[in-house]
């Protein structure tokens, strides 16, 4: 269980308290004076609630059994829906760890990502609670995923040792900043993952997967919150995106995901393109306008608004990668929309039950014994 508190703010405490007396306002006061008479009626109300033992309204958010969008894409919704609603409303929070059981990939860099900002916007000071009854494969994960870290509880629990399968992870990244040393940071961790295997180097395509990282990052920072939305999503939260990878050497399986919390690609793609162009592409692929579609759409156009040779490719250059590494998988959840690539074809879109809460761009590789194609 984790446990997120925030101090009581001046809007909770009772106006009447900053009144001041008869015998002070005779006194004509200065503006610093008049500054530290509300600062000590706000401590002394925060004493006084102290004393009386007022009670903060805590809200418990159970986690399902399977956290996954692939596996139980309905509850892991509602739990993010659930959360996302607790965040809004500023309220203290108690998330119940000890139901969890399993958790995939995608699902467990949302989850962080919410964390995270539920920590910004709120400036909460997040506890763990009951480690001692959490599954402990799920501790094991969390943590070699660089969780504890990245909300920055305050009571980290100790590392422990787990029989699973070895899986090599690259711990959560996330900036609010385009920059490519941060793409190429993540092809340093790439290589300390997957390092022992011979020929690494020799798989086409890599390039791809860099300019494709580099490209997302600039995405949300100029297209993913626009500043109309600016309250909505927080100011410590705003053009922020979260990263991960992992790697399972049994199945030699290299998973890379990306995700923000925007308004969505189906959102900002009419305001990068005319909508004339959308609905030719649209029309092309024969697909109707619905977000799946949308993101579709994005795959293919390939460019911004601005025309820039070297922008608007981050979509095709991660398509592109899929496609050389032969066997891989690509997968965008965005609004509504859900979009399926396997390297062949213009791919699958689709219209999902529920919106994700933002951008998630997850992409698999299957890697052969030598470094080349499967």
């Amino acid at each position: 269980m984790l446990e997120m508190t925030r101090t009581p703010s001046a809007q909770s405490i009772p106006q009447d308290s900053f009144k001041m007396s008869a015998s002070v306002e005779m006194k004509r006061l200065s503006e610093k004076q008049k500054i530290w008479q509300v600062r000590h009626a706000k401590k002394n109300e925060r004493r006084r609630l102290h004393r009386r033992g007022h009670r903060k309204i805590v809200r418990k958010i159970v986690l399902p059994i399977i956290l996954s969008f692939d596996k139980n894409y309905r509850q892991t919704i509602k739990f993010f829906d659930d959360l996302r609603d607790a965040s809004e409303r500023r309220a203290s929070l108690r998330i119940d760890f000890t139901t969890l059981e399993s958790i995939g990939p995608a699902a467990a860099l949302v989850l962080a990502a919410e964390l995270d900002s539920w920590r910004l916007m709120g400036r909460h000071r997040i506890r763990v609670l009951d480690i001692d009854k959490w599954s402990q494969d799920i501790r094991y994960i969390l943590d070699e995923m660089g969780l504890f870290d990245l909300i920055e509880v305050i009571n980290p629990p100790s590392p422990i040792d787990s029989r699973r399968p070895p899986i090599h992870f690259i711990r959560f990244k996330s900036s609010n900043v385009a920059n490519g040393n941060l793409a190429i940071e993540l092809r340093t961790d790439l290589e300390v993952v997957i390092g022992s295997i011979p020929g690494m180097g020799s798989i086409p395509g890599w390039q791809h997967l860099y300019g494709g990282i580099s490209e997302a990052m600039t995405n949300v920072r100029h297209h993913a919150y626009p500043p109309e939305d600016q309250r909505k999503f927080g100011h410590g939260v705003t053009r922020k995106w979260w990263m991960f990878g992992a790697y399972d050497e049994n199945n030699r399986l290299l998973t890379c995901s990306f995700f923000d919390r925007g308004v969505g690609i189906p959102a900002t793609l009419p305001r990068r393109h005319a909508r004339e162009r959308i609905r030719s592409v649209l029309t092309k692929l024969g697909l109707p306008e619905d977000d799946g579609s949308l993101i579709a759409a994005a795959t293919v156009m390939g460019r911004t608004s601005t025309e820039a040779e070297h922008q608007g490719r981050g979509l095709t250059d991660v398509m592109e990668f899929v496609r050389r590494s032969k066997g891989g998988k690509l997968r965008i959840l965005s609004r509504r929309g859900q979009y399926l690539y396997d390297g062949e074809g213009e791919g699958n879109a689709s219209l999902l039950s529920s919106p994700i809460g933002g951008t998630l761009i997850e992409w698999e590789i299957t890697l052969a014994v030598n470094g080349g194609r499967r």
